[in-house]
């Protein structure tokens, strides 16, 4: 900046070349007061603060409007300039705090203001921009998109969220069924009655779960039964993002298994967050050198559109699509060049979203075993540590049962692998102690043909490994010589996998099997299926086909029928299924919320 000066007989002028500054870019300039002659100005006149840019607005409170990314954040707010202690005593404005968290900046968790009411620009740890136009009052910051804190797309803050009304319901789901058989004159009815209900009362909610099964005929006459299948109180817990419940309940987690206890749980709910922020997505990470305009697509779609401001920016909020494929990012710059990349979008159902947390802890007794010391309690916590990486830590303990979990999920541009490792240590059969090891890896992938392979798991369980409720149910058999049957117990190598593919207007096809086979005989169980939608004239419609094959050496089952036994002494079943269905009209309609 250089300031020329021009003699005149009837008095002089200044004329004053200025470039726009910012604190970003500040630069110092040099006025030299030898340059204003022919007048009284130049004499004990002081230019040195002119000499630096910002210092054309001496220190001091300002009322100003706050902008934030060409935003309005506040208006009218009291700004104080305060010299900093750098040799050329700059100033920089000092934020209200209220202003801090309307502007919503990410402050570093170490900052530590000097002043007692409000946070200089430097201390708060991001490369802000700032300028104050005292032409128009203004205040104007710019910061890159990543050093804000962003609300995931469909927030609500807690103070605006409705218990709702005192209300009780009731659900049910009945079917009836009616047999005749004129040549043995045999009248059958049976009806079968699925009823959910409950009430709330503010934040407390009281749930109720059973059936109620119906038969008669004209030999044996009539009999029903109800069965309570979970009753229970819970309350939400806003501010935790979590609910407890009192009562009969199940465990959730997938890593151990669904484990049916009474007692006391507490959980993540994740209704409680919005939908930018549930399942699994990956964060959009990049930089752009100007007011940006940034376009993420999937399969050629887009999904996701938004302005970013200079710098760094972040994307967190993208809905869960993981079956559709990698997403391919478009930076879009204000003077039109364009920048793109690939983020890499693969995940198995143990996928945690980066930032975001995952838990549950859960106490009492496990049902149908109350013969035998069934206590447990049981810990399991996930969290997304990145874009690459998931984290999974628990741990299952009751009377002489010990069990500890460790694993995660790693996603690649080539799919992503699941890999948990679970630690068993119980006392079993004949009160001896047994200890194994269960690992279980998992794949998903979603080719470019549009093929999604969902996932494909396999699992495998040293022989001394054991789940806990094979432990409880063995026990009870020794205990009470009531038989206990389970798929799990002794099971040695378990596979499944389940493969989709859209045809467009064609519809969709899906293929599913598993098979599993144990350390005790040769048993093995193995199931297939076959699915395929579609929809014509506004009707949906599913056709499915399943064949189940089960093998079993004596484990459950007796015949004195040769042709049951195969070579080897094996019991066979087979069982073919075959079906179609079609959602009636009412099913189509949105269900009320309670």
């Amino acid at each position: 900046m250089k300031i020329f000066l021009f003699n005149r007989p009837a008095g002089f002028g200044l004329m004053v070349c200025v470039t726009a500054f910012s604190a970003a870019t500040r630069a110092d300039y040099y006025f030299d007061p030898a340059l204003l002659q022919g007048s009284a100005y130049g004499h004990g006149l002081d230019l040195q603060r002119f000499n630096h840019t910002q210092d054309s607005v001496p220190a001091g409170e300002y009322v100003l409007d706050v902008y934030l990314n060409n935003q309005l954040i506040r208006q009218q707010e009291k700004i104080e300039l305060i010299a900093s202690a750098t040799p050329d005593n700059a100033v920089e404005p000092c934020l209200p705090f209220e202003v801090v968290r309307a502007s919503a900046i990410r402050t570093r968790s170490s900052a530590a203001s000097s002043t007692p009411h409000c946070l200089r620009i430097s201390e708060t740890g991001q490369k802000i921009s700032w300028q104050v136009d005292m032409a128009k009052l203004r205040l104007n910051m710019t910061i890159p998109q990543a050093g804000l804190y962003h609300a995931p797309r469909g927030y609500i803050p807690v103070s605006e969220w409705d218990a709702g009304e005192t209300a009780l319901f009731l659900r049910h789901n009945t079917n009836f069924y009616h047999t005749e058989n004129t040549d043995s004159h045999l009248r059958y009815d049976y009806l079968w009655s699925n009823i959910n209900g409950g009430f709330n009362i503010g934040l407390w909610q009281f749930r109720h779960q059973g059936n109620l099964r119906y038969a008669d005929d004209n030999q044996t006459g009539s009999h029903y039964k109800y069965n309570a299948v979970a009753t229970a109180i819970q309350r939400p817990l806003p501010q935790f993002e979590s609910v407890i419940a009192f009562g009969d309940n199940y465990t959730n987690s997938s890593l151990f298994g669904s484990l049916s206890f009474n007692g006391i749980k507490l959980n993540t709910d994740q209704r409680m967050w919005p939908q930018g922020k549930r399942g699994y997505a990956p964060e959009v990470r990049g930089v752009a050198t100007t007011t940006a305009r940034v376009v993420v697509r999937q399969q050629g779609k887009v999904i996701y559109e938004t302005t970013v401001a200079p710098g760094a920016f972040v994307i967190n909020d993208l809905y869960n699509t993981r079956g559709q494929g990698d997403l391919a990012v478009d930076v879009i710059e204000a003077n039109g060049q364009i920048s793109s990349f690939t983020v890499p979008y693969s995940a198995v159902p143990d996928s945690v979203r980066p930032g975001n947390w995952n838990y549950e802890l859960a106490m009492g007794y496990v049902r149908h075993y109350y013969s035998v010391e069934n206590k447990f309690v049981e810990g399991v916590l996930q969290r997304g540590m990145s874009n690459t990486l998931t984290a999974n830590l628990g741990s299952r303990l009751a009377d002489d049962y010990q069990a500890f979990l460790l694993g995660g999920v790693m996603a690649t541009s080539v799919g992503a692998f699941g890999l948990n490792t679970v630690y068993s240590n119980a006392r079993v059969e004949n009160d001896d102690n047994e200890q194994g090891w269960r690992i279980e890896a998992s794949y998903s992938k979603t080719f470019t043909t549009g093929t999604n392979l969902v996932l494909a798991a396999y699992r495998y369980s040293t022989s001394g490994y054991r789940d806990l409720q094979d432990v409880l149910g063995v026990r009870r058999q020794q205990k009470n010589s009531v038989a206990y049957y389970s798929d799990t117990l002794h099971q040695r190598n378990n596979f499944s996998a389940t493969l989709s593919q859209p045809m467009g207007d064609w519809g969709m096809v899906s293929f599913t099997g598993s098979t599993s086979d144990y350390y005790s005989d040769a048993s093995r169980i193995t199931q297939l299926q076959f699915g395929y939608s579609n929809s014509w004239r506004n009707i949906t419609f599913n056709l499915s086909a399943a064949r189940q094959r089960s093998s079993y050496a004596s484990r459950y089952d007796t015949s004195v029928n040769d042709q049951d036994f195969d070579r080897e002494n094996q019991r066979k079943y087979t069982e073919n299924t075959l079906s179609l269905g079609s959602p009636s009209p009412s099913m189509l309609a949105p269900a009320a919320r309670s």
